[in-house]
């Protein structure tokens, strides 16, 4: 049995506590198994060694039943590296956040109101339907550190001088900018919030992600693209047979935030159900849009853009929202399985 001596289920593992160590226990073996037993043993080790210290690999790992999805998937491309190239042109503004509101995303100040669809009505998700959407990233597409390398970087407010120096970083510059709101938002603290966590790592995020849901038994999904690029477009929602609701009323959502490398802020959400959608634009080009959908929303700010947009009131209907290319949602499967780490 693999545990970790000091596991909960309860509390969200830190990026910046030290790497939990695997203790094996095990029946003391006769003397005739000690032979093949330690070969086993050895080679056991040695799998969880190189898990350990390969985000992939701790993948399978860890969730061996569970593909991964494309916003993980595009960061294990082999020209993704650690960068710090600008986040993009012009000037903007970040509307909401995620400690606010479980989901952000920017707009042009200089046009105020995005024109794309960002929240509807789930009453609206309806084959037929049509919406003006954009899937644009809303982070640079940058590789996963290892946990320990991401573990031995400073990650605090407090450090962004030093960060700053380690990825000779301006301290005038956009990214700079967006390294510390990204620090600031993973710093917030939100009474109301259920559960939040910035993942520094592949691996802290699954860690996160199975320990939030109680099981190993996962389901991990982004929106999927049929060609690279999802162009802002009208989009024709297909067939409601096709269309996925997820198990269970409880998620984990996962968005990527600008940053030299992957960083994901995670959140619970209760009382919430997720789709994958079949969509299709004017190109012709098909997505496989994940959509949340927000049952309960009379906690939320009513200035929030979603009740602007949409002219309603919070806590009357359901709102939904797309995730953009670089956000994923982990729920669990019907038949779910034990955490790995139990105590």
């Amino acid at each position: 049995v693999i545990r970790s001596p000091s596991s909960s289920h309860t509390e969200p593992w830190s990026s910046q506590s030290p790497t939990r160590y695997l203790s094996f226990v095990y029946a003391h073996p006769s003397p005739q198994m000690n032979s093949s037993f330690a070969v086993v043993f050895l080679a056991l080790m040695v799998a969880v060694a190189h898990a350990a210290s390969n985000p992939h690999e701790y993948w399978k790992t860890m969730l061996p039943n569970t593909p991964l999805p494309g916003a993980i998937r595009d960061l294990f491309r082999p020209e993704v590296g650690v960068t710090v190239e600008p986040l993009a042109n012009g000037d903007y503004k970040v509307i909401g956040g995620p400690a606010n509101y479980g989901y952000h995303y920017i707009v042009s100040e200089k046009h105020g109101l995005p024109d794309h669809a960002i929240f509807f009505l789930e009453k609206d998700l309806l084959p037929g339907s049509k919406l003006r959407l954009d899937f644009t990233r809303r982070a640079p597409t940058v590789a996963f550190l290892p946990r320990g390398e991401a573990e031995a970087i400073p990650f605090a407010t407090q450090k962004i001088p030093t960060i700053l120096n380690h990825f000779s970083v301006q301290p005038s510059s956009a990214i700079a900018k967006a390294m510390k709101e990204t620090l600031g938002w993973c710093e917030m603290k939100d009474p109301a919030a259920e559960s939040r966590y910035c993942a520094t790592s592949l691996e802290s995020m699954v860690d996160y992600a199975t320990s939030a849901l109680g099981t190993r038994s996962i389901t991990a999904v982004s929106s999927e693209f049929a060609k690279l690029g999802a162009a802002k477009q009208e989009y024709l929602v297909l067939g409601s047979s096709a269309i996925q609701k997820l198990h269970g009323s409880s998620c984990v959502a996962c968005h990527q935030q600008p940053y030299p490398f992957a960083v994901f802020y995670c959140h619970v959400t209760r009382a919430t159900k997720a789709y994958v959608v079949p969509l299709v634009g004017m190109d012709e080009a098909r997505v496989d849009a994940v959509a949340v959908c927000h049952t309960h929303t009379s906690a939320w700010n009513p200035s929030h853009l979603a009740f602007r947009v949409l002219k309603v009131r919070p806590g009357t209907l359901p709102i939904c929202h797309f995730l953009p290319q670089d956000g994923l949602v982990w729920a669990p499967r019907e038949e779910a399985l034990p955490a790995l780490f139990d105590n």
